[in-house]
């Protein structure tokens, strides 16, 4: 248990464990630190987030609000540049502070040590504006609402014991801590032509991490505590993020066409193609309900699932060009829609591409072929708006603490 060993080394195994894994792999942040970027171009997030809040307003009216004045904790894990979460958060602190109008709140940010928290700080303190209409600082008008921010990866304990009242985490535990293997023929688990015994490699990879993820936030929660996720998900019918019943195209199966013909004309070589690969798992509902089941690891820590279910949220992109009259595929004015949509499919997954392309290549290098690829993307949806585009799909729940 990592609480009863020596300080030294409990500091040595936490940079021992960020030295085995996928990070610097998945989900560097693209764009420059303080620029903001992953908030001006991933709209449908703020969509996803905002879908959580049925959940997060029971939440609220439910948990046992500290004793002694405490201070009441929020956690937002898996933040990125805090943008998108904002407009929930504040209405979390309204539904806190309507039970207790003088109660101090302090919200802690969570995400990996590379992450752009210059953007999270500027956010929060209305020094960067998110660009969506409506939208305001967090601390905007707020008395002792307080911002703290962890560099600590979630596969890890963030927080001491029995400290977060509320959790909250969109659209982040599907990353892997660590490479099963590399997809051959594909970069993305979820795709058909992926062999058994490669989906068999990621599925136990996602088990452990979800265990492990799950152990830790139960250590962290306050007893009557609640943690409220949107995590990526495959559902019934067999829907995922891009890859929805209403479109024709994949958005994995559309990328992946697109690198491999960059190979074929020589600009990327094969073997680049063959190590990009998406190190993150879609969960079935079971696979996201198995740890909480009776023998499960968060079961026997005291979490309990009180209410969970898949969503579809649309892409509002898309939603945005199909409400548009007169719109047409094949237009300029379809490739000035899809080039202002694409951003929202690079702004995770861009490092999954310029960390496969040889070392030898310099990152201005890189940063053009991975440009080249998205342009092609471009131009490939502008032929189909409607066809090519990223809805999202996810498991969402509320998770209490016994």
């Amino acid at each position: 248990h990592p609480h009863h060993s020596d300080p030294k080394e409990s500091i040595m195994s936490l940079a021992e464990k960020v030295a085995d894994t996928t990070h610097g792999k998945v989900h560097v942040p693209w764009g420059a630190d303080g620029s903001g970027k992953y908030t001006l171009a991933t709209k449908g997030c703020f969509d996803v987030i905002a879908n959580c809040y049925d959940l997060l307003e029971k939440a609220c009216a439910e948990i046992p609000l500290p004793e002694n004045n405490k201070p009441f904790i929020i956690a937002d894990l898996g933040t990125a540049d805090g943008g998108t979460s904002m407009p929930t958060l504040r209405r979390v602190i309204d539904a806190i502070r309507k039970r207790d109008p003088s109660r101090q709140i302090l919200v802690c940010y969570e995400d990996q040590p590379n992450n752009d928290f210059k953007s999270l700080f500027f956010y929060t303190q209305g020094l960067l504006k998110t660009g969506v209409a409506g939208v305001k600082p967090l601390l905007e008008g707020y008395d002792n609402v307080f911002v703290l921010a962890s560099g600590t990866g979630f596969y890890n304990q963030c927080f001491p014991d029995n400290y977060v009242h509320l959790m909250l985490c969109c659209t982040a535990m599907h990353w892997l801590s660590k490479q099963p293997c590399t997809i051959k023929g594909h970069m993305h688990h979820t795709s058909h032509s992926v062999d058994a015994k490669t989906k068999a490699a990621f599925a136990a990879q996602a088990k452990l991490d979800w265990d492990q993820i799950m152990s830790c936030r139960a250590r962290e929660l306050a007893p009557g505590g609640r943690f409220v996720i949107a995590n990526f998900c495959v559902d019934a019918e067999g829907q995922l993020l891009g890859k929805h019943n209403d479109m024709k195209h994949s958005m994995y199966d559309m990328k992946y066409v697109l690198w491999q013909e960059m190979a074929t004309e020589g600009l990327i070589t094969q073997e680049e193609v063959d190590r990009t690969t998406f190190y993150n798992y879609y969960r079935s509902v079971d696979e996201h309900m198995d740890t909480f089941s009776e023998g499960g690891a968060a079961h026997a820590l005291g979490l309990r699932v009180k209410r969970g279910e898949t969503r579809v949220v649309p892409c509002p992109y898309r939603a945005a060009w199909m409400a548009k009259r007169g719109a047409q595929a094949g237009t300029p004015e379809a490739l000035e829609y899809a080039r202002g949509m694409v951003p929202t499919m690079r702004t995770w997954s861009n490092s999954t591409y310029t960390s496969a392309l040889n070392e030898e290549r310099s990152a201005e290098e890189k940063g053009k072929l991975v440009d080249e690829l998205f342009e092609r993307l471009a131009k490939k949806t502008a032929a189909e708006p409607t066809e090519i585009a990223m809805p999202y799909c996810h498991w969402y729940a509320d998770i209490t603490k016994e």
